[in-house]
């Protein structure tokens, strides 16, 4: 046995050291090998988990899709123009053809919005004053509803018979502060007009007989004081006739979009008489056949005034419009 303080014992002393440490350098290794590997997974994880929760995906199997149809396609959206501008003429049919063409879209949905409309005008019919009322106040915010409808089918989005009602959102005050303008801006005009015959027909407004009985004393008187009371209207019509889409789709304020419906109107004066004129003689063909036509008509002529919006109004987009400058 080697003594404690000889050579010998101290190298196999340095030897056993040596191993001994050699022997923690490689746990030391594998340690932080194994750390490394840990650390590799749960990054994979990580990265697997983001790409679940990304747009279009989810790690929820019950999870519902998410829903695209608020979102506008790229190059379909309605961006409004520093000022009205004036198209050809030849949109004056364009734009029926177009308002057609959103028509057979969706022909479906529009009979029921026909429908359920109409429906919603008889049970208001039925209330004395407090209908007519109500009606007269929500005049545009109808009307502004299928403008955004149509505004979805030009984006390629579903169209439904809420969009009825989707001027009862947001825009509804203005909406509502519209239907109001115009109606005393036109009652003036027609009591300018027609004086206190006009009193008259309004205060037998409730009794549809009485009402006939005072335009059959002299047809002829009343037929041709509503006919300049209606020429004497045509600039509010010019003002109101776009506003309800102005007002919806760029929520601007209501003078501004009376301004600009009626400067579009005056740009765009002749494609528009144009279009009025082959609109009346489509609606006097559309009712011959006991009024079924209209089932069709009004869908076009609804869709057709946001075609012309969208072409006097919006910046044009090569893939959605065929807009001829």
């Amino acid at each position: 046995m080697p003594d404690k303080n000889s050579p010998e014992h101290d190298s196999n002393r340095e030897a056993s050291n040596k191993e001994t440490s050699n022997q923690e350098i490689s746990n030391q290794e594998a340690s932080n090998q194994e750390s490394s590997n840990i650390e590799s997974s749960n990054q994979e994880s990580s990265n697997q988990q983001q790409t679940n929760q990304q747009p279009g995906g989810s790690n929820n199997p019950y999870q519902s899709p998410d829903s695209s149809l608020d979102v506008e396609p790229e190059g379909a959206s309605l961006n409004m123009l520093a000022a009205p501008r004036a198209v050809s003429f030849g949109r004056c049919v364009g734009w029926i053809g177009d308002g057609f063409g959103y028509f057979k879209q969706s022909p479906g949905q529009w009979i029921l919005i026909l429908f359920l409309g109409l429906a919603i005008m008889i049970g208001l019919s039925m209330l004395p004053l407090i209908g007519q009322l109500i009606m007269g106040l929500t005049s545009y915010v109808w009307f502004a509803g299928l403008m955004l409808g149509c505004k979805a089918l030009y984006q390629g989005r579903e169209f439904s018979v809420n969009y009825l009602f989707a001027g009862f959102k947001e825009p509804l005050v203005k909406l509502i502060l519209l239907s109001i303008i115009t109606g005393v801006l036109n009652a003036l005009i027609m009591y300018s007009v027609m004086g206190d015959f006009y009193l008259e027909l309004l205060k037998s407004s409730a009794d549809a007989q009485q009402q006939q009985s005072l335009i059959m004393e002299d047809p002829g008187r009343f037929w041709q004081l509503f006919f300049f009371g209606m020429l004497a209207m045509i600039p509010v019509m010019m003002a109101s006739i776009f506003a309800p889409a102005l007002i919806a789709i760029h929520d601007i304020s209501i003078l501004k979009a009376m301004q600009f419906s009626f400067l579009g109107c005056v740009k765009n004066i002749l494609p528009l008489f144009v279009f009025a004129v082959i609109m009346l003689l489509l609606y006097i063909v559309s009712v011959i056949p006991i009024f079924l036509g209209l089932l069709v008509f009004m869908p076009t002529a609804f869709a057709a005034i946001f075609s012309a919006y969208k072409d006097i109004f919006t910046e044009p987009h090569a893939a959605n419009d065929r807009l001829e400058l």
